[in-house]
């Protein structure tokens, strides 16, 4: 086979992987929240600690039970001072408008999802880990399934 139709066939076949992954995670979405911007809404208001986080881990070494550790971080965020993100930043980060961010934001505090810190900011809480356990667990394998996939093909 030559490359040019080994490189068209990779492309295929990553193009249907990626299409029933994301298929699978929109379907996951759907199932967990009101709409795909709540999700994003968490996402953002999450993504904001995870390089603090990230940085923990790191400088932690071993950690027995990881999903307990992540838990206690994310609900330390309540005390935590310059942590979290405010709904106009979340607005500028996702696009959303302000009005439709606080809408979902009062949705996930309803829920124990998030919480106002001390300073007045949205953190998550230690519920968004078993919350988005099931959602989590398929990305996962999936990155891991894509890993594999491209060590088979040895490029």
């Amino acid at each position: 086979m030559d490359e040019k139709l080994s490189n068209d066939f990779i492309d295929e076949v990553l193009f249907r992987k990626t299409y029933v992954r994301q298929f699978d995670y929109l379907k996951k979405i759907k199932e967990l929240f009101s709409s795909v911007e709540e999700y994003m809404v968490l996402h953002c208001i999450a993504s904001h600690n995870s390089k603090d986080l990230i940085l923990e881990i790191k400088s932690r070494g071993l950690i027995v039970d990881a999903d307990l550790y992540i838990k206690n971080y994310w609900d330390s965020l309540i005390n935590k001072k310059n942590s979290g993100v405010s709904i106009h930043g979340i607005s500028r980060d996702t696009e959303i408008p302000r009005t439709t961010v606080k809408r979902w934001t009062n949705s996930l505090i309803q829920r124990g999802l998030i919480i106002k810190n001390l300073d007045g900011y949205l953190v998550p809480t230690g519920l968004i880990r078993e919350y988005c356990k099931d959602l989590r667990e398929l990305v996962s394998k999936e990155h891991i399934d894509f890993a594999n996939f491209y060590y088979s093909l040895k490029i």
